[in-house]
């Protein structure tokens, strides 16, 4: 399967197994963002950033707020870590 195959592959959310070969250029694209791309998700960041901030602990539940603290760190690293890799990228 050529390159331009699998980029006409729309990928399913919750795929978790699904994989590509992908070569080194299409791999450098991917991880390119525009400016709009890299304002959405910084957009993100902040919003989870706000929801963590707004948790609340509850002594009856103690391990809620732990569960939602990791589920939002979880979110804003995944999301640093894409303009990470763009910005590693575009410093080349």
């Amino acid at each position: 399967m050529s390159n331009e195959d699998i980029l006409s592959e729309v990928p399913v959310a919750g795929d978790l197994f699904k994989s590509y070969q992908l070569t080194p250029e299409v791999i450098a694209s991917g991880y390119t963002f525009t400016s709009a791309n890299k304002a959405v998700i910084q957009n993100l960041i902040s919003a989870y950033a706000h929801d963590h901030m707004q948790l609340t602990f509850d002594p009856a539940a103690p391990e809620l707020v732990a569960i939602q603290q990791a589920t939002i760190r979880g979110a804003i690293d995944a999301l640093s870590y894409l303009l990470s890799a763009d910005e590693s990228l575009t410093k080349r």
